[in-house]
């Protein structure tokens, strides 16, 4: 068979030899330099999008969660059911609360309320409209989103709903109460003031009565800033919430922030690191959820809770 050539690459030897031997003995430099399709195919892998790491990280931490293996395994129902309903439900804000007393079914202030009108029941006062009258507020479960100032609170619950509702600014500190946000009338998001240099005493104050009292409450989330990793004033909220016992699930924001190369092993360190500051027990181990506000997997955090 007459030999034929392609540049100094010899086709009719490589041909009648075995794959694997012609590829060993030949040093001749390959005709196309870039990248084969099964090194696209690993590279990809190599690259840990925001879902892989709250997979693998949610079995690595938690394998024997039950919480964690909804987020790794969603259910089909609960995922349609989430995806219609914000999809197609209606959002609003319901209110923006300064002071715990002012939230609507808030039996703890209804009762102190009832317990000051009978010993003050004599004495000549002038009649307090309430600012919010729980008559036209549906009693509804909460979700509450808390976090250090900047960390994208307000972004996070505007990437759920896909609309610009909660207000985003580059500058810290934007949100100065508890802002409330109904979805369809089934849920509801409050977006907390953040808290670390720019938070004020009275924020943190509002925002952990909040916590202790409100009865609707149903999910806590504490956001944290994956690029940056965790802080002092991080440490101080994850410290509280462990001391008290009130379960939270941990939510790692900003991951596109992140070379996609360092991901997985930056944010591995994050979590190993974080779980040996707060001291968090196996019992109460958060479920983990690792985000980015131009994802849309962002709706699995409440796919479990929105029911």
């Amino acid at each position: 068979m007459k030999e034929k050539y392609v540049g100094n690459v010899n086709i009719s030897r490589i041909l009648s030899q075995p794959a694997k031997s012609s590829l060993k003995q030949s040093t001749t430099k390959p005709l196309y330099k870039g990248p084969t399709k099964q090194s696209k195919s690993a590279s990809k892998k190599s690259i840990a999008s925001p879902k892989s790491l709250t997979n693998d990280l949610n079995l690595k931490y938690n394998p024997k969660h039950s919480l964690s293996q909804e987020i790794i395994k969603p259910d089909q129902r609960v995922q349609s059911y989430t995806a219609n309903l914000f999809s197609n439900a209606r959002f609003k804000l319901d209110w923006s609360i300064y002071e715990f007393k002012n939230l609507p079914h808030n039996r703890q202030a209804e009762e102190v309320d009832a317990e000051q009108d009978v010993e003050e029941a004599s004495k000549p006062q002038k009649k307090i409209t309430p600012i919010y009258d729980p008559r036209d507020f549906k009693d509804l479960p909460e979700v509450l989103f808390l976090g250090r100032c900047n960390v994208g609170k307000s972004s996070l619950i505007n990437s759920l709903i896909d609309k610009p509702l909660a207000r985003v600014k580059r500058f810290a500190g934007l949100t100065p109460c508890l802002n409330t946000y109904n979805i369809g009338n089934v849920v509801r998001l409050v977006d907390s003031p953040g808290y670390g240099v720019k938070g004020k005493p009275w924020q943190g104050e509002l925002t952990m009565q909040y916590i202790r009292e409100r009865q609707q409450l149903r999910k806590i989330y504490l956001i944290l800033n994956a690029h940056l990793g965790i802080n002092e004033f991080d440490e101080m909220i994850l410290n509280q919430l462990v001391e008290s016992k009130i379960s939270f699930d941990l939510v790692f924001n900003k991951v596109d922030k992140i070379s996609p190369a360092q991901r997985r092993t930056h944010c591995d360190q994050i979590v190993e690191q974080l779980l040996k500051i707060s001291q968090i027990s196996k019992l109460m181990r958060p479920t983990l959820h690792f985000v980015s506000c131009n994802d849309h997997n962002t709706r699995t955090l409440i796919e479990h809770r929105a029911k």
